[in-house]
């Protein structure tokens, strides 16, 4: 379900950049305040950093909030509109098989037989060791 949510990018709210300069001289703190958005992956960085011992030098329990209420709103919706496509009878987003993707299935996913013309293989090896020798020759 989260793989939906990578890549994206979320503006931070001007009352939690308020917030965060008093937080600054942090390098994570600066970048964000430079920037002024967040990725979606970071926005999981951060929020794991502030629960494991670093919430004072991240902005403390506003930002811990900030955080988990876009993390926890954004992952809802994504959460509704896959049960909203589920209800309405659309194909089942949670699950998807090798053939949503394939419509072959799995018979593509092996290899196809070739034959093999081992006789013109050999051939052109033999001419391309030929070539590399001439010239290994010709520099030495």
């Amino acid at each position: 379900m989260n793989k939906d949510l990578y890549g994206k990018d979320y503006k931070i709210p001007t009352h939690i950049i308020d917030h965060l300069q008093n937080h600054s001289g942090n390098e994570t703190i600066d970048n964000l305040l430079s920037k002024g958005n967040i990725s979606y992956s970071l926005l999981k960085k951060i929020k794991h950093r502030i629960e494991n011992g670093e919430k004072d030098s991240l902005g403390g329990d506003k930002m811990l909030g900030w955080v988990n209420q876009t993390l926890n709103s954004d992952r809802g919706s994504l959460e509704n509109s896959k049960k909203a496509r589920k209800e309405s009878g659309l194909s089942n987003s949670y699950n998807q098989s090798p053939k949503d993707n394939d419509p072959k299935g799995l018979s593509n996913l092996n290899r196809p037989s070739k034959s093999h013309h081992t006789h013109n293989d050999d051939i052109k090896i033999t001419e391309s060791l030929k070539r590399i020798n001439e010239i290994i020759s010709k520099i030495i």
